[in-house]
């Protein structure tokens, strides 16, 4: 039972006027009402509840679990708070306990479709695809035009390796909301993953011209053009990588210039270094000795597992990540030389083997493997 409050304030009043500063996005007003309330019933559950959503809208992560943890002590019963808890556990990255959370929450409204749908996309980023299929065909069961739960349905299904299911998810999602750039972009990648990149790019275009820089659906059309041949727009359009969530934490920073083919390189020190997987970086590393045909001293910082195998290039500085880099003038990420080598399809690198395996390591393996 909340205690009772102090005479002599209107806190109907005040709880009023913070409902209505929150819902207009005045927050710092509606927090100094909450905080009021509170000092005068430190207890009260809308305040606390109203202050958890506020302090999570502002990414204080840690504040918003503590209120709304308080909100729960004063009232269990709330299975908005029980969610709400959820959708703060599922930020702060404790996704068994936001999954628990909702499930809390769904006992007390079991067929609430948001709850289901914030459950589905716990497990989504748990990697639990098909717990995440579940839990949006059943948000779907109740709410059938639940945009998010159709994207995100269409998202698991995609990493099940279903694509046509998918593709299906992504058009139901779009009847609902149309021309939406997020779904177009998705439709457009499923498509490449059925081979078909010339639809993907009819989608992805008009998910530009809807979202002219959304960074994925450009680095969605740089695919498309690459596996149609279009080098040019192509490479070019890789470069908006950089942007995207998946590859924004990975891009260097140096004090020395990024090269991208705009500068003569005779006489200067080019670091190149990998930036994805052990197959991308034994790919590219092929444009190294272009560089160095064109007079630049080349260090390639590489995968430390790579270092031996590609160590044995003709006038490359290979060094493995991790060690301390020399001084150099500029520098380029290995995927991004294509762009700077302006490539077509005639003139890919193709100076084949570039690579051989060290005389040491190949006669060791060959007494172990026929």
């Amino acid at each position: 039972m909340q205690n009772t409050p102090k005479p002599m304030l209107n806190l109907s009043r005040m709880q009023r006027k913070a409902y209505a500063s929150f819902y207009k996005g005045e927050l710092d007003k509606a927090e100094r009402l909450c905080a009021g309330i509170l000092e005068h019933w430190p207890d009260n559950f809308d305040a606390l509840h109203m202050l958890g959503m506020l302090h999570f809208q502002r990414h204080r992560l840690a504040e918003a679990l503590r209120c709304l943890a308080a909100a729960l002590k004063a009232n269990p019963g709330s299975p908005d708070a029980m969610s709400n808890l959820g959708l703060a556990l599922h930020t702060a990255g404790h996704y068994d306990q936001a999954i628990a959370s909702y499930r809390n929450a769904l006992q007390l409204a079991p067929d609430h479709p948001e709850f289901l749908y914030n459950l589905g996309n716990t497990y989504l980023e748990l990697g639990r695809f098909t717990d995440a299929v579940s839990s949006y065909q059943a948000a779907l069961a109740r709410k059938p035009d639940h945009a998010g739960a159709l994207v995100n349905r269409g998202n698991a299904l995609l990493r099940l390796n279903e694509p046509l299911e998918a593709l299906s998810s992504y058009d139901a999602a779009q009847a609902v909301m149309p021309r939406h750039p997020q779904i177009l972009t998705n439709r457009g990648h499923t498509l490449r993953r059925l081979d078909q990149p010339a639809k993907a790019l009819a989608d992805l275009e008009a998910a530009l011209a809807a979202a002219p820089d959304f960074a994925e659906a450009h680095f969605e059309a740089a695919m498309a053009h690459l596996t149609l041949g279009d080098f040019d727009a192509g490479w070019k359009a890789y470069e908006w990588r950089w942007k995207t969530r998946t590859f924004a934490r990975q891009r260097r920073s140096f004090p020395a210039p990024l090269w991208l083919g705009d500068a003569p390189v005779a006489g200067k020190t080019m670091l190149l270094h990998a930036e994805q997987g052990f197959g991308d970086t034994i790919q590219f590393i092929r444009y190294a000795p272009l560089l160095a045909n064109l007079g630049a001293s080349v260090i390639c910082e590489v995968q430390a597992e790579l270092q031996p195998l590609l160590s044995h290039l003709d006038g490359i500085s290979v060094i493995a990540a991790g060690e301390t880099l020399p001084v150099f003038d500029l520098h380029c990420p290995l995927l991004s030389l294509p762009l700077a080598f302006k490539t077509e399809v005639g003139s890919i690198p193709a100076s084949i083997p570039y690579l051989a395996a060290p005389a040491a390591r190949r006669d060791h393996w060959q007494t172990r493997l026929p």
